[in-house]
């Protein structure tokens, strides 16, 4: 068997078993492409695990619904998920930001997320308990395009209220597309 080792190069061998029940088994020498196409093709038919988003939206619309139902549940933690993870971020975003040579990811995550939960809480003090209706959503730095994702800079809802007074409210800051699903980069709104 060694000798057929060294005449296959770099195949690769697979125990396989016999008949169920059966104790006899047999190798099958396969070639590195044929070993690929056995391992990695069922793992990415699988589902296995991907750089995706959770908690993503069709349209940035049904995102900004969600928001307001956030807040009008007073729902800090809901809302709060409904943002990028500390995983999606590094893993996702990350890589294709243009300043990630400038600054140690582990900053850069510490600070949006410190600034985007207090973007939030504000939110809450201010609009927390009241309900309203989205009519439209507008974003006001424009989209901004990377390799794999874009981004929707500041988004300001235009909504009406429980009385019919009709205004803009900016509780959400960007939003950032992936394979056409929608999730919420921040809170951080700038003013």
């Amino acid at each position: 068997m060694d000798d057929e080792r060294a005449e296959l190069g770099g195949a690769a061998a697979v125990d396989t078993l016999g008949k169920a029940g059966s104790s006899a088994s047999s190798w099958v020498w396969l070639s590195a492409p044929a070993v690929a196409l056995v391992v990695v093709v069922p793992l990415l038919l699988s589902g296995a695990p991907t750089a995706q988003f959770e908690r993503t939206y069709d349209s940035p619309k049904a995102l900004a619904k969600e928001v307001l139902e956030g807040l009008a549940a007073n729902d800090f933690e809901g809302l709060r998920a409904l943002a990028l993870s500390e995983a999606e971020f590094k893993d996702t975003i990350w890589p294709d930001m243009p300043v990630r040579g400038n600054f140690p990811v582990d900053y850069v995550w510490s600070d949006l997320r410190s600034k985007s939960t207090r973007a939030l809480l504000r939110s809450l003090a201010r609009h927390g308990g009241r309900r309203f209706e989205l009519l439209d959503l507008r974003f006001k730095e424009g989209v901004t395009a990377y390799d794999t994702f874009v981004v929707y800079r500041q988004a300001q809802l235009l909504v009406r209220d429980e009385q019919g007074r009709e205004g803009a409210l900016d509780v959400m800051g960007s939003v950032v597309e992936k394979g056409g699903r929608y999730k919420l980069f921040s809170y951080v709104v700038d003013r």
